[in-house]
């Protein structure tokens, strides 16, 4: 309730002004509302403790802005163990010292079972399935457990040298001999021993006789034919080169003949003209409406030759037996010579 004004009227004689009967009903109303909020004040602070009280002597602690109590307004602990040297141990909760863990037995080790040891076994697991592989393996003068792994042999089945074959009796598979010292120039024969090879069967030096003797190494080579009496025996190739409209390519071939057959080629690089990349097309001089196109080849010697691109370029056919000009971006040149 807001505040109430009392209207004392008109001096001097308070003419207008609120009669004793509503001032007083305005008074008892406030005054009212006071013992109200005194009331609630009252409320409020049951139970508080005084401000002076906190962080004082026989007061309350203070809290940080974490809310809790700072360790300064804490008692101070007892002295404890600084660590588990200090502290006996229990009956039941022993320490793990050396000596007792290499003391522990293996009770309830298990079934022993020949089986792979994974990540998720216990150490009792895992020792039982060692122990499972160890019992299956083969033992010195044993036989075998798993006939399907070793063929139920003994021990000395794999151990025993082979025994080489004579004339009249077969040998005996095993170990292969060690060579002596001396020896590594030999094989091992089937009589089980180490022997030379014989020089005048594998040695060409070691061949007697006359070519005329050898019956069919003599028909071998009188079906041959001598390289004098070829036409053409030698064939040198320049792989793809590249070119320029008039240029001289200069090229240095190993026939050691003048070349007596020249042909160029045109190798596509580019699929035009109807031709796939790769495939090639031989090329001519061509004398087209006072234009000269096509490759000429020059002062060929026994080592060197020019090929040179006519002044007008150079013309390929396509399917329609037209020629095209190509340009060095879509054709490289292939010289091949025969002497």
């Amino acid at each position: 309730m807001a505040r109430q004004e009392i209207n004392l009227g008109v001096l001097p004689n308070g003419v207008g002004g609120d009669t004793p009967r509503v001032a007083n009903t305005k008074i008892n109303d406030m005054t009212e509302e006071v013992y109200e909020r005194i009331a609630t004040v009252e409320n409020s602070l049951s139970g508080k403790i005084e401000k002076t009280s906190v962080g004082a002597p026989d007061g309350v602690a203070s809290l940080d802005h974490d809310g809790k109590v700072p360790s300064t307004q804490l008692p101070s602990a007892p002295a404890g163990p600084s660590s588990t040297d200090d502290l006996p141990e229990g009956s039941t909760n022993q320490y793990f010292t050396q000596p007792r863990v290499h003391s522990t037995t293996l009770a309830g080790l298990g079934a022993l079972v020949n089986a792979a040891i994974v990540a998720g076994d216990t150490l009792l697991q895992a020792f039982a399935k060692l122990q499972g592989q160890l019992n299956v393996k083969l033992g010195k003068g044993e036989v075998a457990a798993d006939s399907d792994k070793l063929g139920g042999q003994p021990a000395d089945f794999y151990t025993t040298l082979m025994a080489g074959a004579t004339a009249t009796a077969g040998g005996v598979k095993g170990l292969v001999p060690a060579p002596a010292a001396g020896d590594q120039a030999k094989f091992l024969t089937g009589a089980g021993t180490y022997a030379a090879p014989s020089t005048t069967q594998t040695s060409w030096g070691g061949i007697a006789g006359l070519i005329s003797d050898q019956a069919d190494l003599k028909a071998a080579l009188d079906a041959k034919v001598a390289i004098a009496g070829l036409g053409l025996s030698k064939k040198w190739s320049s792989g793809p080169i590249s070119w320029s409209v008039a240029g001289i390519l200069n090229l240095t071939h190993n026939l050691g003949f003048e070349p007596a057959i020249v042909v160029v080629k045109g190798r596509y690089k580019a699929a035009v003209n109807g031709m796939a990349i790769g495939e090639s097309e031989f090329s001519v001089g061509i004398l087209y409406q006072s234009a000269f196109l096509g490759v000429i080849a020059r002062k060929p010697t026994t080592t060197t030759l020019q090929i040179q691109v006519a002044r007008d370029g150079l013309r390929l056919s396509n399917a329609a037996g037209e020629l095209v000009a190509v340009t060095p971006a879509q054709v490289d040149l292939v010289v091949e010579l025969w002497a």
